[in-house]
């Protein structure tokens, strides 16, 4: 007899009790064969397994069904299952900001949980009381609540179909973001049910030597730490190669400054004469200050810092995001936080503040360190009042220019893009293009992307990586021959994409929601989707309650798209909602059938075309 398997069999319920809150009732069994657990099957194969000379882990796949199916009829249940939102929240926490996931099972987990915590894992745990982890529940059966969020993660974010129980496995072993970690014993039915895990594909760190298994992806250790080194030979983990350019900032910098929480004892700026101004022309790499009455700390009214780039590529758009860029830079000052960008506004901390040469090398420092392709940087701060007003006017002068070459750009036909992979990590199939006129789904600025494409070096702050994807998460990308501009398809947008997904995308439309949709990732604000029985296009924003006339809800629209490209449905920000070419390949606006009233009531100013078109409220909801 398997050992652990005929427990479990004492445990299975009458009937099996559906999971609520997500579009899969039962995702382990679902995955696995396509249907609910069937009580009758399990108890047969059980009999089958135990008069046979069957192999533990010719059980896993039972042993998955009726750990289910006991779990779904306990009272406590709904403490464990997590809902389709919590999942997407626990994806988009857990892999595009984390390592991956690690279970760790056995007896002695504190240590290896926190290892791995710490290690930027995000964690679960089936022992109570721990101070770390996601706790899964203390019952041997608690790992299925693991092995479902598996589930959930092939069938939504990949190409897996219910049923499709072998191309599972394949999925998991080279792209589920998990780990077990083994430390000491377990018990008889945690025992098989690591065993099933390892039979989906998942790979196990051993940290002692009578682990039962002598199957799978295995690796021992002998401590914390060389569990989490172990780490690295496992293929479907993410990765972050190297730390975050901003940690060498100088001694006085600090990222975790940013948390930093204070009462303003004195203001820095504020007056009408006080800014940051980030402009093209000639310099050379250097800080320059005024000198101070007080010897050098900075307690005047008004404060001005001007940078300077030499850079032929620095036009409108790439100076305003680094403009941006530049005050933020002054929040990872000790006892500083920015209150206004303009007029430039500081709050300083009781006991001073730093001086006018800290204040321009964490700028100099801050944009060198995330931006290493720019040309020299020169950083001048300006405390003499007199020399301030005129700047302040040329400081005004130079942002209405920007605007305006700004909006020029975005009014012309695209020639290039710029790609985004910061959300491939939990998104195998996406990469996202962004243009003036077609700004990223997620709603950050699209300049964003266009200044890390040209002069970063690695993704600073950026989320950990797939192995074998660029540093860098923004690129360049020329359109190329056009193939239907209407809809939005170029030839050398087409052989990216290739590439990128590793031939998993072949063609995509930017402005075309029909056939080949530009692919989503799972922080749209909002979605549109072709809708055959409202006769057009459908577009909810995130987390509606409501229910579209064609009966779509959020999450099975959020579902269905999340992570990959889906005909008929694509992910939007109200950036592009405001495009001239908003889906103009399916009939832009004319073809919108139904909106929720939040979109329409944001976009009413902007696209007058909303008026005509029917919401929730029209229809009485």
């Amino acid at each position: 007899m398997i050992a652990g398997l005929r427990i479990l069999v004492e445990q299975l319920p009458e009937e099996v009790v559906p999971f609520g809150g997500s579009q899969f009732a039962f995702p382990i069994s679902e995955v696995l064969f396509g249907s609910p657990p069937d009580l009758a099957w399990v108890r047969e194969e059980v009999e089958r397994l135990d008069a046979s000379d069957a192999e533990p882990h010719e059980a896993a796949w039972v042993a998955l069904a009726a750990a289910e199916a006991a779990e779904s009829a306990r009272p406590d249940r709904g403490e464990w299952f997590v809902t389709d939102g919590q999942f997407r929240g626990i994806v988009f926490m857990g892999i595009k900001w984390r390592a991956g996931w690690a279970l760790v099972l056995g007896e002695h987990q504190e240590a290896y949980a926190r290892a791995f915590d710490d290690a930027g894992f995000m964690t679960f745990v089936t022992r109570p009381g721990l101070k770390v982890g996601r706790f899964l529940g203390e019952r041997e059966t608690a790992s299925i609540y693991f092995a479902q969020l598996l589930a959930r993660y092939a069938l939504l974010y990949s190409d897996v179909e219910p049923g499709q129980s072998h191309e599972l496995t394949h999925f998991i072993e080279d792209h589920g973001p998990a780990v077990l970690v083994v430390s000491g014993r377990m018990k008889p039915v945690e025992a098989l049910l690591c065993l099933s895990l390892m039979r989906l594909g998942v790979g196990v760190i051993i940290a002692e030597a009578d682990f039962p298994w002598q199957v799978g992806n295995r690796v021992e250790v002998d401590s914390p730490e060389a569990a989490v080194a172990a780490t690295g030979g496992f293929q479907n983990l993410r990765i972050r190669s190297q730390d975050d350019p901003l940690s060498a900032l100088p001694e006085y910098a600090d990222p975790a400054f940013l948390r930093e929480e204070f009462e303003p004892a004195r203001r820095l700026g504020g007056g009408p004469s006080s800014f940051l101004l980030l402009r093209a022309g000639k310099a050379a790499e250097a800080v320059r200050t005024e000198a101070l009455a007080d010897g050098g700390t900075a307690a005047t009214e008004d404060i001005g810092i001007l940078v300077t780039i030499d850079d032929p590529t620095l036009d409108a758009p790439a100076a305003e995001e680094l403009e941006r860029a530049a005050v933020g830079y002054l929040n990872l000052l000790r006892g500083v936080r920015v209150e206004q960008a303009d007029p430039l506004t500081l709050a300083l901390k009781e006991g001073g503040g730093p001086t006018l040469e800290q204040i321009g090398e964490v700028v100099r420092r801050g944009l060198r360190l995330e931006y290493p392709r720019l040309g020299p940087i020169r950083v001048e701060v300006i405390a003499d009042g007199a020399r301030l007003e005129g700047l302040a006017a040329e400081a005004k002068a130079e942002r209405e220019r920007r605007r305006d070459e700004t909006e020029r750009m975005a009014e012309g036909d695209e020639a290039e893009v710029y790609s985004c992979e910061s959300c491939a990590p939990f998104s195998r199939e996406h990469v996202c293009f962004v243009h003036p006129l077609r700004t990223p789904m997620c709603g950050r600025p699209w300049r964003e992307m266009l200044v890390g494409a040209r002069y970063m070096g690695v993704s600073a702050g950026r989320p950990w990586r797939r192995r074998g994807r660029p540093e860098n998460c923004c690129t360049v990308v020329p359109l190329g021959r056009e193939i239907d501009p209407v809809k939005g398809e170029y030839e050398g947008l087409n052989e990216f994409v290739r590439r990128a997904t590793d031939g998993r995308m072949e063609r995509v439309f930017l402005h075309s929601v029909r056939d080949y949709p530009h692919s989503s990732c799972g922080c749209f604000y909002a979605l549109a989707w072709w809708s055959e029985e409202m006769g057009g296009i459908g577009l909810m924003q995130r987390g509606f309650s409501g229910t579209a006339p064609d009966g779509s809800t959020w999450n099975t629209l959020a579902n269905r798209a999340g992570g990959k490209q889906q005909p008929g449905i694509t992910g939007l920000a109200i950036g592009y909602m405001r495009s001239p070419k908003f889906l103009q390949g399916d009939g832009g606006w004319g073809a919108v059938k139904w909106m929720t009233q939040r979109l329409k009531d944001e976009l009413r100013e902007a696209v007058p075309e909303v008026e005509g078109i029917a919401t929730e409220e029209d229809a009485g909801e």
